[in-house]
C-alpha cells in the first residue's frame, strides 16, 4: 500500500475528495447516477463593520460513475452549480452570478500482480469560500485548480508523478504551482517484503519565481509485520535549495506504516514522516473506519506547499480534518465534516493565516426520483496580515431538491461507450 501512495516528499500534491460530494451521489443504487439541483440559500457574513445577508439562488446540474468500464475500473464526478446573488454588495462578493464546477475522477487497470496503472485528475473553478478542501481563502475573486497524478508498477519498477496548479483571477494574488515525483527500481520483491533504491524530486513555484527545489536519493526497505500492516523505511539523502539562494544538503529518514482496509478489516489508516538532518520536514497521517452503513475519515498533515494567494514564497501548511457520514435506514443519509487548517510563510517574516470549517447535512429520499438535501455551514477566517484587519464569520444555509435520471444516464453512458452492446447481441 506505500508504494501505491508514493514517495514521503509528496504530501502536498496528493488529491483529496471532500465528502460533501460523496454526499450527493450516497443514495445511488447503480454505478452511474445523473441528476439535476434546485434550490435555496442564506449567507451571512459578519465582520468588524457589520453583518451582509445574501439571498441565492442555485442550479447545480450533476453526473457520478462508480464501476467498469471495459478493463478498467472508473470513479468520476462532475458537477457545475450557478449561485444566483441578490443582497447589497460588499468588498469581498459583489451581487453578480457566480458558475462553480468541479470534475474529479480516478481510473485504474491491473494487468498482473506486478503490472498496474493508475490515473488521477481533478478541475475546480470556484468563488465558493466554503468548499472544504481550499486553502487559501479568497477574499475576492474566483479560484481555478488544476490536479493530476500518474502512478505505475511495472515489474521491477515503480513510478509516480503529480502535478497541482493554483490560478487566481485576483491579479494581486500569485498562482502557485507544484510538480513531484518518483522513481523507484525493486531488485528483491518476495510475498512478506520489498528492497528498492529509487530518486525523487518535487519543486513549489510561486508566482513566476521557484521556491523550493527538493532532490533525493535513497534505498529502503518494507515489510509486512502482520497480515494487514505494513511498514516501510527510507534512508538517504536530500539537497533544497531556496528562492532566496539557500541551499542545503542533509541526510534523510522517512518512515512508513500502514493498513489496508481493503484486506478484510474496516479500518485502513496510513502513517508517514520524513525527517531531514535533525528536523521533521513532513508529516501525514489518514485514516477511515467503516462501521455498519456508515464511515469515519481522519487525515492530519504538515509540509511545505505552493499556497500562492496572498504568499510571496513557500508556504508551511498544517492541515486537520474529519468527516462523518452513515445511513438511517434505506431513505436517509446524515454527514459532518469539519476541517482548520494553519498557513505561514516557510522562511520569510510574514503573518500567517488559519481557517475553521465545519459543514453538517442531511439527505432524504422523497421519491425514487427525487431526493431532499439541507445543509448549513460554518466559516471563520482571521486575517492576521495587518494589525487591525477584520475577522470574517461566514454561515450558509442551503435546501435543495435533487432530481434524478438514472435510466436516462445509465441509456446515455452505454450508447456512448459501448458497454453491454454484446449482450444485446
Amino acid at each position: 500500500m506505500m508504494a501505491k501512495r508514493g514517495s514521503f516528499g509528496l504530501q502536498s500534491l496528493s488529491l483529496f475528495v471532500p465528502l460533501a460530494f460523496a454526499a450527493s451521489s450516497a443514495s445511488a443504487e447503480g454505478p452511474l447516477e445523473v441528476g439535476a439541483g434546485f434550490g435555496a440559500s442564506r449567507y451571512n457574513q459578519v465582520s468588524s463593520p457589520g453583518t451582509a445577508v445574501f439571498d441565492l439562488r442555485t442550479i447545480r446540474p450533476y453526473a457520478r460513475y462508480d464501476g467498469p468500464a471495459g478493463d478498467w475500473a472508473l470513479n468520476g464526478f462532475a458537477q457545475s452549480r450557478l449561485d444566483m446573488y441578490s443582497g447589497a454588495p460588499v468588498d469581498t462578493l459583489d451581487t453578480r452570478h457566480y458558475v462553480n464546477s468541479r470534475i474529479q475522477a480516478r481510473a485504474s487497470r491491473r494487468w498482473s500482480p506486478t503490472q498496474d496503472l493508475k490515473l488521477e485528475g481533478a478541475f475546480l473553478h470556484t468563488h465558493d469560500l466554503f468548499e472544504s478542501d481550499l486553502g487559501t481563502v479568497l477574499p475576492q475573486g474566483t479560484l481555478t485548480r488544476w490536479n493530476g497524478g500518474i502512478g505505475s508498477h511495472y515489474e521491477l519498477y515503480e513510478t509516480d508523478l503529480r502535478a497541482r496548479l493554483t490560478e487566481y483571477s485576483d491579479p494581486t494574488l500569485s498562482d502557485g504551482l507544484a510538480l513531484g515525483g518518483y522513481f523507484r527500481i525493486v531488485p528483491v520483491r518476495r510475498a512478506i517484503d520489498a528492497a528498492f533504491v529509487g530518486v525523487a524530486y518535487s519543486q513549489l513555484d510561486v508566482g513566476d519565481r521557484t521556491a523550493l527545489i527538493n532532490r533525493s536519493a535513497s534505498v529502503g526497505y518494507r515489510r509486512r509485520v502482520v497480515p494487514l500492516i505494513e511498514a516501510e523505511l527510507e534512508v538517504g539523502g536530500i539537497d533544497t535549495r531556496f528562492e532566496d539562494g539557500g541551499h542545503q544538503r542533509l541526510p534523510m529518514v522517512g518512515l512508513g506504516l500502514a493498513r489496508d482496509p481493503d484486506r478484510g478489516s474496516a479500518l485502513g489508516f496510513e502513517l508517514r514522516a520524513r525527517f531531514e538532518g535533525d528536523s521533521l520536514a513532513a508529516v501525514s497521517g489518514e485514516g477511515v473506519f467503516h462501521v455498519a452503513s456508515g464511515r469515519v475519515n481522519l487525515r492530519a498533515e504538515s509540509s511545505a506547499d505552493a499556497e500562492g494567494g496572498f504568499y510571496r514564497s513557500a508556504t508551511r501548511s498544517r492541515r486537520f480534518a474529519a468527516g462523518l457520514e452513515d445511513t438511517l435506514g434505506r431513505a436517509n443519509i446524515i454527514g459532518l465534516e469539519s476541517s482548520y487548517t494553519t498557513t505561514q510563510a516557510l522562511r520569510h517574516e510574514q503573518k500567517g493565516t488559519e481557517v475553521l470549517r465545519a459543514t453538517g447535512w442531511a439527505m432524504r429520499r422523497v421519491q425514487p426520483w427525487l431526493n431532499l438535501r439541507v445543509a448549513a455551514s460554518f466559516m471563520r477566517e482571521p486575517v492576521t496580515f495587518h494589525p487591525g484587519e477584520p475577522v470574517y464569520r461566514r454561515i450558509r444555509l442551503d435546501a435543495e431538491l435533487i432530481v434524478l435520471s438514472r435510466d436516462f444516464g445509465v441509456g446515455m453512458f452505454k450508447a456512448l461507450t459501448g458497454i453491454g452492446a454484446g449482450a444485446a447481441q
